[in-house]
């Protein structure tokens, strides 16, 4: 993976064996590897927020040096040294580095990183971008952290098909099934279309309750918006079928269904 290095006492950027003088010259690189060239990396380089090299796992003691495995490397300050240099001005503030770092908090599941990077987020100049508000959630539902998911939720003023359908995937994976059914009705009443997520998720709510009645409504939604044949849609249709104990639905569906995947 490439390697960025700020040298101490130049302005210059040294990567992969040559000197960058403009920062517009990085924008191939990735992200979490973008450095601000500036008179600012020497001061921080001498503060606890860089320590000095002991072993390989640290920064260098002349240069900084940022891969991925350092996203969420702590800081001396038990913060995160990706968001102190943020804050210090070595590391370029970019709202991909904020997906980033919360893509990774949801991969590892390290919830209390995610909640610092959450409130950074939140005091950035990026905090009304919508994709990254759904990235948080996401993030919060994946961790089964319902509570700080509907929180952010219901603070986000503005809502797409990706707001809702990570709340109801939420609420549906996590044994929350009447949560993300009563979703549904709130949801289409700002005339959003579902999408095969959606309604895989829904089915998959209705199919852990007794109301046989939701099911059917929710595979009546399904048709109307022309997912009756999606594999994914097709597949939570026969469980919830099957899970009724209507086994000649499930045989129907299943028989319909184009593509069938391990779980049809």
């Amino acid at each position: 993976m490439n390697k960025l290095i700020v040298p101490i006492s130049e302005n210059l950027i040294f990567i992969n064996g040559g000197f960058i003088s403009s920062v517009r010259s990085l924008i191939q690189i990735p992200i979490s590897l973008r450095f601000l060239a500036t008179s600012t990396a020497t001061q921080v380089a001498s503060t606890s927020v860089l320590p000095s090299s002991s072993s390989q796992e640290e920064f260098d003691i002349a240069s900084h040096i940022i891969q991925e495995k350092d996203l969420l490397r702590k800081s001396p300050n038990g913060g995160l040294r990706v968001l102190d240099l943020l804050d210090h001005g070595v590391l370029e503030p970019d709202a991909k580095l904020y997906s980033q770092l919360l893509n990774k908090c949801t991969q590892l599941g390290k919830i209390k990183e995610g909640k610092m990077v959450h409130n950074h987020f939140m005091n950035s100049k990026f905090k009304h971008y919508l994709v990254i508000q759904n990235t948080i959630l996401n993030m919060y539902a994946k961790c089964d952290c319902l509570d700080d998911a509907r929180e952010v939720f219901d603070k986000m003023p503005v809502k797409d098909m990706v707001t809702w359908t990570a709340i109801i995937t939420g609420y549906s994976q996590n044994d929350k099934p009447e949560d993300a059914i009563l979703l549904f009705p709130q949801m289409l009443r700002f005339n959003l279309k579902p999408n095969h997520f959606t309604f895989s998720s829904l089915l998959k709510a209705a199919g852990a309750r007794t109301n046989e009645k939701e099911g059917e409504q929710i595979h009546a939604y399904s048709l109307k918006y022309g997912y009756d044949s999606n594999v994914y849609v097709g597949s939570a249709l026969v469980d919830m079928y099957c899970r009724y104990e209507r086994m000649s639905e499930a045989h129907f569906i299943f028989n319909q269904l184009v593509d069938k995947n391990e779980n049809a």
